[in-house]
């Protein structure tokens, strides 16, 4: 990346010396070689992902690919948004290891994180239907458990001001159980328990506490009436 970073400063450095223009003018320029860099390591990731054998290799390209999107800004995150095929394909192959389907699924989070272009696209595209599959694994092993809590902070932030997607995961079976489970589990080495949150965003503990009152008050009023 030096010689990248040579030639970003020679650029800038050329675009002064030529022009009196303001400074925002230069930043501007500088602004879109970055957006450039980030498309094009996107795309080397992707590659490294879909080339290398070595696992070490291609962790490390689907940490890459998240940590692009969400630090090079709209339009780099829009353009990583085109590999949730790849992405999906992914998830799908029973083959590939669950400790890069942990990382896969935490690189969708950050993608789709404050873009709803993206999250849309991942709810069409059946992103967030296979998402769902993976809060009802029971394995206790640290990989499965790592990726259903990755799967909670991910799909907390698919939801996030989309209506349509939060309706799309209320339909699923069994979420409150799911979610509560996961919610259970020991959340000490993350910052927040995001399967919480979750049920309080989407409502579920307030449904369930509804649901409770409801119940109890059958059972006074089914009581008042064998008295009298």
């Amino acid at each position: 990346m030096n010689w990248i970073s040579k030639k970003f400063r020679a650029g800038v450095q050329e675009v002064k010396e030529r022009t009196s223009r303001d400074i925002t003018q230069v930043e501007d320029v500088g602004t879109l070689v970055n957006e450039n860099l980030f498309e094009r390591d996107i795309l080397l990731a992707m590659k490294m992902l879909a080339s290398s054998s070595n696992i070490s290799e291609r962790k490390q390209a689907i940490k890459d690919l998240g940590h692009l999107s969400w630090s090079g800004g709209p339009s780099v995150a829009k353009f990583a948004g085109n590999q949730f095929v790849n992405l999906l394909s992914l998830l799908n192959d029973p083959n590939e290891a669950t400790a890069l389907k942990m990382l896969t699924v935490h690189a969708i989070g950050e993608i789709c994180c404050a873009n709803r272009e993206n999250q849309d696209k991942a709810r069409m595209y059946g992103l967030l239907e296979k998402l769902t599959e993976f809060l009802s694994t029971t394995d206790n092993e640290p990989d499965y458990t790592a990726l259903r809590r990755s799967t909670a902070a991910c799909l907390l932030t698919l939801v996030c001001e989309n209506q349509e997607n939060q309706k799309a995961l209320l339909r699923t079976d069994k979420l409150q159980e799911h979610l509560t489970s996961i919610s259970m589990e020991n959340w000490t080495a993350w910052e927040e328990n995001e399967a919480a949150q979750l049920i309080t965003f989407l409502g579920l503990d307030y449904r369930e506490d509804s649901r409770s009152r409801w119940a109890k008050m059958r059972a006074l009023i089914t009581t008042a009436q064998r008295e009298t």
